[in-house]
């Protein structure tokens, strides 16, 4: 007995929680928020949306247009990834009404960049795209990033939607879904709301100018 206790003198107990089938599937939250984002920016270049609108009637027009797109990309990118590809998905409504959020605020936010700031909007923009690459801790734990990029996660959208994605696909824990749900609605609204606050005054302008 002595002897086998100094020959392994600790035992492992090796126990799973939400495991992950396998390496690219951990990575896929991240490239699925990354092709919404990067499918919105594409969406803009085909479409042009620098004019400024005329009317609030016209905002909600166009970002009418915007949520077909956005709501056809998310529907899109998640079927492929699931049935196509292969991952296993825990929730599966979930997982599809998430990805509708998700597109439906970044094509209000990108439409409320590039609708009233032109070229400087689509650079903002492939700006913060580069900045949630690495932010978004989707392929190296938060704690190994440098200091920018920890100041710069909480901030950013795809941090939420990495978690949020995360916990939909591979567990049954919604504690911490909550937060993205919340950031997403408010970020589609808060978009919404200020894109019409900046139409109305850009109108008011147009107004007092043709009299």
């Amino acid at each position: 007995a002595e002897v086998a206790v100094m020959s392994s003198p600790v035992s492992l107990t090796k126990n799973s929680y939400d495991k992950v089938a396998n390496y690219g599937s951990g990575f896929a939250p991240y490239f699925m928020m990354l092709s919404l984002w990067v499918g919105g920016l594409i969406t803009f270049y085909a479409i042009d949306f620098t004019k400024k609108p005329a009317s609030r009637k016209v905002v909600f027009a166009k970002y009418m247009t915007l949520a077909i797109v956005g709501v056809l990309q998310a529907v899109a990118t998640a079927y492929v990834v699931q049935n196509l590809v292969g991952l296993a998905v825990v929730n599966v409504w979930q997982y599809y009404a998430f990805m509708i959020l998700v597109s439906l605020a970044f094509m209000s936010f990108l439409q409320l960049l590039i609708q009233h700031f032109g070229d400087l909007g689509r650079y903002a923009s492939i700006i913060l795209l580069i900045l949630q690459l690495t932010s978004a801790a989707g392929t190296f734990p938060l704690e190994t990033l440098p200091k920018l990029f920890k100041i710069a996660n909480p901030l950013l959208p795809m941090t939420y939607g990495v978690q949020g994605l995360r916990d939909i696909i591979f567990t049954n824990e919604f504690s911490n879904l909550a937060l993205p749900i919340i950031y997403f609605a408010a970020l589609l609204v808060f978009s919404l709301v200020v894109n019409l606050i900046l139409t109305k005054k850009h109108s008011a302008k147009a107004d007092k100018k043709a009299i």
